[in-house]
C-alpha cells in the first residue's frame, strides 16, 4: 500500500523499493506487474518486461498483463514479439478498438504497409488521434503518395490535439525508421517545409 502512494505521486523509484519488499514477503502477481509499470515509467524496459512476462507465467489469461507485455516488446522495437501478443488480445477481444492502434503501428514498423493500412481503416471506424493521423501520413509517404501524407500530417496539426512544434518534434523522432523503410532522406526537410508553409 505503501508502494501504490508512491506510484500514485509518480515517485516510481521510491514506489519500486516497497513494491520489491513486498514481493519478497509474498509473490502476487499483482505486485509483479506493479513492479514491471514502474520500471517501465522509468524506461527500464528490459526489467520490465522480464516482470510482465512473470506475471504472464502466473495470470496467463489476464487480458491486461498480456496487453502490457506487448507494450513491453513494443517499447523495444521488438514488433515481431509485440504483435504475437497484440494477436492473443484482438483473439480474445475482437471489438478492443485500442489494440489495433499498436497492431498497425508495428506492421507499419516492419514495412508490411498493406496489412498497417488494414488496422489503421479498421481503426478509422472510431476516431483517429493526431498520432494516428501521422502514422497515416507515415504510412501514405512509405507508399510513394506524399500528396495523401500531407493532408493526414495537416489534419494532425489542426485536429488541436498536437502542436507545430510536437508535430516537427515526432516528425524529426521518427525520421530514422522512415528512411529504413525507403523514404528518402532528401524530402522529408521539403515536405516539412511544404507542409508548414501551407498550414501558415
Amino acid at each position: 500500500k505503501i508502494g501504490y502512494c508512491h506510484q500514485e505521486n509518480a515517485d516510481y523509484e521510491e514506489a519500486l523499493k516497497f513494491y520489491r519488499r513486498a514481493e519478497l514477503i509474498d509473490r502476487k502477481a499483482w505486485t509483479i506487474k506493479k513492479i514491471g509499470l514502474c520500471l517501465r515509467r522509468l524506461g527500464k524496459n528490459e526489467e520490465a518486461l522480464e516482470y510482465y512476462l512473470q506475471a504472464c507465467d502466473i495470470e496467463p489469461e489476464n487480458i491486461h498483463t498480456v496487453i502490457m507485455t506487448a507494450h513491453c516488446y513494443l517499447d523495444l522495437k521488438d514488433y515481431e514479439q509485440a504483435l504475437k501478443y497484440y494477436f492473443r488480445v484482438e483473439y480474445n477481444e475482437p471489438g478492443n478498438l485500442k489494440i489495433l492502434r499498436p497492431i498497425a503501428y508495428c506492421y507499419f514498423a516492419l514495412g508490411r504497409f498493406d496489412d498497417s493500412e488494414k488496422y489503421y481503416d479498421r481503426l478509422s471506424e472510431g476516431k483517429l488521434n493526431a498520432h494516428d493521423q501521422i502514422n497515416k501520413g507515415h504510412l501514405a509517404l512509405c507508399k510513394g503518395k506524399k500528396r495523401e501524407a500531407i493532408d493526414f500530417y495537416r489534419q494532425s496539426i489542426i485536429s488541436g490535439e498536437i502542436s507545430k512544434e510536437q508535430f516537427i518534434a515526432i516528425f524529426a523522432e521518427d525520421r530514422v525508421l522512415l528512411i529504413s523503410l525507403g523514404v528518402n532522406p532528401d524530402d522529408l526537410p521539403i515536405l516539412l517545409d511544404y507542409l508548414l508553409f501551407i498550414i501558415g
